[in-house]
């Protein structure tokens, strides 16, 4: 028995070895093709060592190929627009990279559409938030943005509903 384990363990080697050698015999070195991104699922991160080496590259030489890989490394990342403004600034001021400076624009444009949808939705929380909680001015903005469908569909419905609670919080107040 402990020769037949002996016989498999020396077959099982060879086998490992052979598989190895044909393994690296086909195998193909990385070009820079494989790196292309080619849709949105397609992911482009740069290891630590590389993104330290490619950011030092572009800050410090305004390295346009880098600046690309940066911006694929960013691209690859929710919001990573943020990120790559930093690099964009520099690039498009300090060593006037054309590219760069639509980036920034790009940046801008999607920080002002987001930020525009969080206040929107920030707003409409807080206004929904006070009216249930009682309060009347809360609920008097809610009327009129119903009635005028700002903020939320036009809705005559909903405004008539907070401006019988206006009148129910101000018969609470007087009776007091």
């Amino acid at each position: 028995m402990e020769k037949i384990k002996h016989v498999l363990g020396i077959l099982l080697g060879f086998a490992l070895s052979f598989f190895n050698a044909y393994l690296l015999k086909n195998s193909t070195t990385k070009t820079d093709e494989q790196y292309i991104v080619t849709n949105s699922r397609d992911v482009f991160i740069l290891d630590s060592v590389e993104f330290k080496l490619t950011s030092d590259s572009v800050l410090l030489y305004g390295n346009e190929d880098s600046y690309t890989e940066l911006l694929y490394h960013y691209g690859s990342i929710h919001n990573g627009s943020k990120e790559l403004l930093y690099y964009a600034l520099i690039m498009a001021d300090k060593y006037s990279y054309p590219e760069a400076s639509y980036n920034i624009f790009d940046a801008i444009k999607d920080f002002k559409k987001n930020n525009t949808l969080l206040l929107s939705e920030m707003m409409r929380y807080y206004l929904l938030y006070g009216a249930k909680n009682g309060s009347s001015s809360s609920c008097f903005q809610l009327k009129e943005y119903y009635e005028k469908g700002i903020l939320f569909e036009r809705n005559q419905r909903k405004a008539k509903f907070y401006e019988n609670k206006i009148n129910e919080i101000y018969k609470i107040k007087w009776t007091k």
